[in-house]
């Protein structure tokens, strides 16, 4: 489930079993941590049993749409739905028996990044098979002009979840190398360059996206020897993380960032059946004071 933020903080944009998107207005409490709307949400697409997945960040544009992965055509590809659409436009086409994940707009809504990983449930989806290491692409939001920045398998690591940064010229991603259970989370330029980490401290980091000066980078992590994911803040740079959510009791992730800084929306669940995930809003770090 993702919780990307619209680009006038006045909705969340949400999927649902296995096939829909849907936007949800922010009208939760003013403090603390805050459920988000009573009201019912709207659907923007839902399609039985097809699986249509967003991202966490920057997968909604004012002008382009929403940017989602769908396997609505067979296999998981890229599709944008534009504002006030009815159906969705396909953005990738591929061969082979990879999926099309996690894409997420620039700032100018005319390139999209993404993940290609193995399909779920394909024999091949095992850690022991370079498929199943994630490279990370970029495309033109008309399709054209593909072009792998990191290439997985070839560097025998595993690439996930890139989120575009405010200014454009950089992405955020999470990591682990072939050998290792461990993510971390990466910020490189956005031609593919540049790749450094920003996370040091002990724990699984996962889940990144930028607050909107591009100064901070939200997450989902286990940092401090925590037994769930929290929510966490660390600078673009690298350093020390602040926690910002503390739910002893469940699971807090798959975080973003409101465009006016004051609020980060994220899913949160209670660990059992009898308590569905929810989506909650807090206000951001440097929006408590």
């Amino acid at each position: 489930m993702g919780s990307p933020f619209s680009s006038r903080s006045s909705a969340t944009v949400t999927n649902e079993g296995a096939a829909a998107l849907r936007v949800l207005p922010v009208d939760g409490g003013k403090d603390g941590k805050s459920g988000l709307a009573p009201s019912r949400p709207r659907t923007l697409l839902d399609e039985n049993d097809r699986a249509a997945v967003n991202l966490p960040g920057s997968s909604w544009h004012p002008s382009a749409g929403v940017a989602f992965a769908s396997d609505r055509a067979g296999r998981d590809e890229v599709w944008v739905l534009p504002p006030g659409a009815k159906q969705p436009v396909r953005v990738t086409e591929h061969r082979g028996d990879t999926g099309y994940l996690e894409p997420s707009f620039s700032p100018d809504g005319s390139w999209i990044v993404f993940q290609e990983t193995a399909e779920k449930g394909n024999d091949r989806e095992s850690e022991d098979d370079p498929s199943a290491l994630g490279s990370l692409w970029k495309v033109r939001r008309d399709g054209s002009r593909p072009m792998r920045l990191l290439d997985g398998p070839g560097t025998r690591t595993d690439n996930r979840q890139p989120n575009w940064s405010p200014k454009g010229d950089r992405l955020v991603f999470q990591r682990r190398a072939a050998d290792s259970d461990t993510w971390a989370l990466y910020v490189m330029n956005a031609d593919g360059t540049g790749i450094h980490r920003i996370t040091d401290v002990p724990g699984e980091h996962t889940d990144p996206s930028w607050s909107p000066d591009g100064r901070s980078v939200v997450f989902s992590s286990t940092a401090g020897g925590l037994d769930t994911p929290q929510i966490f803040v660390v600078p673009a740079d690298g350093g020390r993380p602040v926690r910002v959510t503390r739910n002893d009791k469940g699971y807090d992730g798959a975080p973003s960032w409101s465009p006016d800084g004051r609020w980060i929306a994220f899913e949160s669940h209670q660990g059992d059946e009898e308590h569905p995930t929810g989506l909650w809003r807090i206000p951001a770090p440097d929006a408590r004071h």
